[in-house]
Parts: C-alpha cells; sequence; structure tokens
C-alpha cells in the first residue's frame, strides 16, 4: 500500500511540534530539605542530666521549605525550630533536649520535620546513646539460706560509678547480728564490701540491713536489705493452719497444704498424723518432689490449743515435720502433745 507523501510529511510535522513543546517545559520548582547530621550520638551520660543538641536544617530546594510541624517521638524530649519558613540556600536551627533521669540503658529517641519537600514529607532526627546511674550499688538485696545440705558462702556488694565520678565509700553499718559486713575494696569510683552470713544456724527469719555512706553528693546512702532464710529437707506452704482468715475458709473447713523437697529433692510420705486427733488429714496427692495434703473438715471449737499436724517422710536422718494449728474458739488441752 502506498502511503500519500502528505500523510506522511503531515505527522513528523506533528511529532516535532510535540518534541519542541516537551523540550520546552521547566520543572516546577521543589524545596528539598538536608540535615547534615540526622543522628547525633551522645554517648553514654549519667541519668541525672539532659541532653542539649542543635540540629542545622538547610534547604538546598529552590523554592521555600515550610514545616508545618515538629513532633517529638516521646515525653522526655522537647524540640524548637527557630523559623518555620526556610528560604532556598538558608537554614533553621531545630533545638533538641532529651531528660535522661530515671532511665537507665540505651536510649533513642527521634524528633520529626513534617514539610512540604515532595520527596520527603516527614524528615527524621535522632538522638541516641545510653543511660547510666551516676553511683549504684548491685544486688539490691541478700538472702542466705541455710539447709542441712547447704551453708551460705559469704556475698559481695559492689558499689560503682559508670559516668566516671571519683566518689568513695565513707563508712558502712550493719543492722543485724546474724551477718558481718566490712569494706574489702575502696577505690575511686569502685568499692566492694563483703557480707559473711553467721556461723551458727539461725532459728528463724531474721530481717537487717546494711547502710552503706558515700561522699557523693546525690547518693549519700544506700540501704540493702539482708536476711536470712531457713529451709528445711521439706517445706511446707503454707507453714501453719489458722482457723479464721478470711479469705481461706471454705464451707466445709477444709484445708490444703502443698510439701516441697528442698532444691527439689524426692522424698515420699510414709504417714500423717494430727496430734491431738480432732479433724483428719490425709495425703492427697504426690509427685516425686512435691506432695499434696488435705486437712478437714475442721470444727474450730474442737481444735485443741496446740494442736499440730506431724507429717513423717522417708528423706534420710530427717525430723517429722510439725504444722501448727490454731484457732481462736480452741479448747484447753487437757493432755500435752507427745
Amino acid at each position: 500500500m502506498i502511503i500519500p507523501k502528505r500523510v506522511v510529511w503531515g505527522g513528523v510535522f506533528t511529532w516535532l511540534l510535540y518534541c519542541q513543546s516537551v523540550i520546552g517545559q521547566t520543572p516546577a520548582p521543589h524545596p528539598h530539605l538536608v540535615c547534615d547530621q540526622a543522628l547525633f550520638d551522645y554517648g553514654v551520660k549519667p541519668n541525672t542530666v539532659d541532653v542539649d543538641h542543635v540540629f542545622t536544617i538547610r534547604n538546598t530546594g529552590d523554592a521555600p521549605l515550610v514545616i508545618s510541624q515538629v513532633r517529638s517521638g516521646c515525653g522526655c524530649t522537647q524540640a524548637k525550630l527557630s523559623q518555620n519558613t526556610i528560604e532556598p540556600g538558608s537554614n533553621a536551627v531545630l533545638s533538641a533536649r532529651l531528660s535522661l533521669r530515671g532511665v537507665i540503658g540505651a536510649k533513642r529517641t527521634s524528633i520529626y520535620l513534617h514539610s512540604n519537600d515532595p520527596g520527603n514529607p516527614v524528615f527524621q532526627c535522632q538522638l541516641s546513646g545510653s543511660a547510666v546511674i551516676d553511683l549504684s550499688v548491685s544486688p539490691a538485696q541478700i538472702t542466705f539460706t541455710y539447709s542441712p545440705l547447704t551453708t551460705p558462702a559469704e556475698q559481695h556488694l559492689i558499689v560503682t560509678s559508670q559516668a566516671g565520678s571519683t566518689n568513695r565509700i565513707t563508712a558502712v553499718e550493719s543492722q543485724g547480728a546474724f551477718f558481718r559486713a566490712a569494706i574489702a575494696t575502696n577505690a575511686p569510683g569502685y568499692g566492694v564490701v563483703v557480707v559473711t552470713p553467721a556461723t551458727n544456724t539461725p532459728p528463724e527469719t531474721l530481717q537487717g540491713m546494711i547502710i552503706i555512706s558515700t561522699d557523693h553528693p546525690r547518693f549519700p546512702q544506700f540501704t540493702v536489705p539482708i536476711q536470712s532464710l531457713v529451709a528445711h529437707d521439706i517445706n511446707a506452704y503454707p507453714s501453719e493452719i489458722t482457723l479464721g482468715d478470711e479469705g481461706h475458709e471454705t464451707p466445709d473447713h477444709v484445708r490444703y497444704i502443698i510439701l516441697r523437697g528442698f532444691n527439689d529433692q524426692p522424698f515420699n510420705i510414709t504417714n500423717v498424723v494430727v496430734i491431738p486427733p480432732s479433724f483428719p488429714a490425709r495425703l492427697h496427692s504426690m509427685k516425686p518432689t512435691w506432695a499434696k495434703l488435705k486437712v478437714g473438715p475442721i470444727i474450730p471449737e474442737t481444735v485443741i490449743t496446740g494442736a499440730i499436724i506431724r507429717i513423717y517422710t522417708d528423706t534420710p536422718g530427717s525430723a517429722p515435720l510439725d504444722i501448727p494449728v490454731k484457732s481462736p474458739v480452741s479448747r484447753k488441752a487437757t493432755t500435752g502433745v507427745k
């Protein structure tokens, strides 16, 4: 098929006009937000200070940059922009403040700039680092556990300054007769207090404390609780039954006792005796390292003052475990417990 020349030249002419119009078009001007250091690493700081930093916000575009909103990622960060409109080739200052009060460990926060930059309408600036306690004592408490199988060893309280201070321990005071405390190391920014338990097993759970004094202006004293616990071969939960306790009573006055071997040592219950015999008590369920007793029903008026539940086990060398039973309406005992 032969195409007329006038049709061919007409199409060429139209195409040339289109190319001329496209080449003649100029891109629309637009702003471009730039921050040379959008992430600021403040390093390691005490958790009692504020971190201040200034970000420089530049407009490298060819139209005014309008920042409509400055938004912080958390309530501990404040941010303020020196001006909301930045002309092409100009810059503005973004002042940021991060509060580290109460912060422990790594902390990163963001500041968001909402603008008319078509390529990045929400720009993000960040503050990153970590906060440490200016002066701390570890551990927060000490427990000495006495048992037939183990004797508690001495423990150490570590006083450290993680922010470069050179403070020292000035005194250590022990409040409790079942342990001793003494300063073993007292270097600038680092101290060790050795806590030694008493040699004799205490008859019951005891409470005490150690007071560590320092020359730090914000942390003049630390109080560390100290306790001693006596762990038996078999431990009972609860360790006694008190009738009339609100929240523990059942309609039929039945109670349950959980028995567990120390350090999950296996055991067996060989006998359960109530002295004097005024209510039933029997094994309810048994596993290798724990058991459950069902006690009752108990009529409070029939319970003798001084009544106990005596539990025998097959643990070698272990004495029977006695669970006291108390009632506000108990009768007087007429015979002693043997």
